[in-house]
């Protein structure tokens, strides 16, 4: 990988090789060129979220985007990194369904920071208490009475409503973590 200082007459100027070249931008920290064996050249940007996350999210076709171009939506997607958001997992979740939030929550945490065991037994709550009772609502939408209403449903013991509140309570604190 090579820095070099993005201008439309040196990025025309690269030839494409055998194989996939990266160069890095002088003026904006994470923005790179990336060009194929095939002749295509494409803007990318790298980050890390605050949680340590790497993100390449694609910019645009050298083709079609400006340098300037490229650089502006660089300098528009570090900004929200920089104020602790995650713009491309925001694009992904915003406005879901708590079913359809399960889905990566199930993915980005409880497969990967919880205990087989325990995570056993938050998909048990999540599938026979939450899901049936909120689970097609909007994340945002669920309200007191929604939580209420699966906490005093006839089959659920005490002890489990309980703990699918705490769990119910959690996952709502990572969706809006995660935005």
């Amino acid at each position: 990988m090579s820095i070099i200082n993005f201008a439309k007459k040196q990025i025309e100027a690269i030839e494409p090789s055998s194989k996939t070249q990266v160069f890095n931008d002088s003026k904006i920290t994470g923005l790179h060129l990336r060009v194929y064996s095939s002749g295509k050249k494409v803007f990318y940007l790298y980050f890390r979220t605050q949680s340590g996350e790497q993100r390449r999210p694609k910019i645009g076709d050298a083709t079609n985007i400006s340098v300037e171009a490229a650089r502006n939506q660089a300098r528009v997607i570090l900004g929200e990194v920089s104020k602790g958001l995650d713009p491309v997992n925001h694009q992904r979740t915003s406005n879901l369904s708590l079913r359809n939030f399960y889905k990566i929550f199930d993915e980005k945490y409880l497969s990967r920071h919880v205990k087989p065991s325990t995570a056993r037994t938050y998909r048990s709550l999540i599938s026979s208490i939450i899901l049936p009772s909120v689970g097609s609502k909007r994340i945002e939408l669920i309200k007191r009475s929604d939580v209420e209403a699966m906490l005093n449903r006839k089959d659920t013991q005490p002890t489990s409503a309980n703990h699918a509140l705490a769990l119910l309570r959690f996952i709502i604190k990572k969706a809006q973590q995660w935005e």
